[in-house]
């Protein structure tokens, strides 16, 4: 995530966790138990984390972030477009 400073990776797989479980709505109560889930961050702190994600998202899915060209490999099955079709996307 862009501008993040002060995140450790534990930290973000808490959060990640954290907002999967218990975001719904954006109540001030999911925040707390969100908040709650995350090691030594606030709850600004967790608010302002989710926000610079939803940036990052919506530059992604606007284009504006380049997709790296990355070497074919051939081991590999995925298919990415269906992939790409089938993530859910967040709105503000």
């Amino acid at each position: 995530m862009s501008g993040q400073v002060g995140w450790e990776w534990e930290e973000n797989k808490a959060f990640e966790i954290a907002i999967a479980l218990h975001l719904k709505t954006g109540s001030d109560e999911e925040w707390e138990t969100i908040a709650s889930m995350v090691p030594n961050k606030t709850i600004d702190e967790v608010k302002e984390h989710y926000k610079v994600l939803v940036e990052d998202i919506k530059a992604i899915e606007d284009g504006l972030v380049p997709i790296p060209d990355y070497p074919e490999d051939e081991a590999s099955d995925t298919d990415t477009d269906s992939l790409a079709n089938s993530s859910p996307t967040l709105n503000e």
